[in-house]
């Protein structure tokens, strides 16, 4: 079962600093219950045999073995395959508020139907190519995500020009589009239809892309594998992260298929205090930042 929990919550806007933004954290958590803010993907937990041994009765420390892990995207397609109407991800609202749920077997179906359109004709993308994923804050990020890794493209996250300020904004991703080589955008379909009535308001969009492609929630593409699946190297790109641009341009952080497995299998052994950090983790950090990804 998956060990890590992640909803997206954005604080009150008087949280204005770390400190603050956690107490409210933990304020929502506890009202919650922590059990009811379930799931994330990004670090399910292999069987046992396949990474580490754990003493009788279930209790002490876990030791590692020899055999490696597993990757992540194997692990995460035997997750959905395994546990299809197991609850993946919750999305919190403001103040807590239950917006929507992601099950392990949607994501799946949804991820599929975002490679094939990925890999399909029209959209010509081969593994390799760089991809932008310009999505609001919200759960469809991550089928769109999963689908870049499953048909082998290089997905560069960025956080979505604010379209209500054009002439600022779209500067400033354009910059992103060309530094990345992308020439395909996927994002929601209310993003593309307002960043398509901003250019038909006057304002340019980046010219090199030649495609907009909007993430249809309701499309799913149910098989456990497609002709557009790929099996990935350690060497291959999983993805971009730019860093935040507060000491400088922007800089774009390539990120290998064996990184990624690397920072997830760690992340499973972080102790506090000793111990293994149990299920949940409630999150606010947009999908956008690098520590979302992991």
């Amino acid at each position: 079962m998956c060990r890590a929990v992640v909803a997206f919550w954005r604080p009150p806007l008087r949280c204005v600093n770390t400190t603050p933004a956690i107490r409210c954290a933990c304020h929502h958590l506890v009202r919650l219950r922590a059990r009811d803010v379930v799931v994330c993907m990004a670090t399910p937990q292999p069987s046992r045999s396949q990474d580490a041994v754990a003493p009788p009765g279930g209790r002490g420390r876990v030791e590692n073995v020899t055999t490696p892990a597993p990757s992540v995207l194997n692990s995460i397609r035997s997750n959905c395959l395994r546990f299809p109407d197991a609850v993946c991800l919750r999305f919190l609202g403001a103040g807590g508020s239950l917006v929507s749920t992601l099950t392990y077997g949607e994501l799946w179906a949804r991820s599929g139907a975002v490679a094939q359109k990925l890999a399909s004709p029209r959209v010509g993308l081969r593994p390799g190519d760089p991809v932008m994923l310009t999505f609001p804050i919200g759960p469809d990020f991550l089928p769109a995500l999963l689908g870049c890794l499953r048909a082998g493209v290089v997905a560069v996250s960025t956080y979505p020009p604010n379209l209500r300020h054009p002439a600022v904004e779209l500067p400033k991703y354009q910059r992103f589009v060309e530094d990345s080589g992308a020439r395909v955008v996927i994002t929601s379909a209310s993003f593309r239809r307002a960043a398509l009535a901003v250019a038909a308001a006057g304002y340019s969009l980046p010219a090199a892309i030649d495609t907009w492609v909007a993430a249809d929630p309701a499309k799913r593409v149910p098989a456990d594998t497609l002709e557009c699946d790929v099996e990935h190297k350690g060497d291959d790109v999983a993805f971009i992260q730019y860093t935040s641009g507060s000491s400088g341009d922007p800089k774009g952080v390539v990120v290998t298929h064996r990184a990624l497995n690397a920072a997830v299998w760690g992340a499973r052994k972080t102790t506090v205090r000793g111990r293994r950090i149990p299920g949940p983790v409630l999150s606010w950090l947009p999908q956008f930042h690098d520590c979302m990804y992991m």
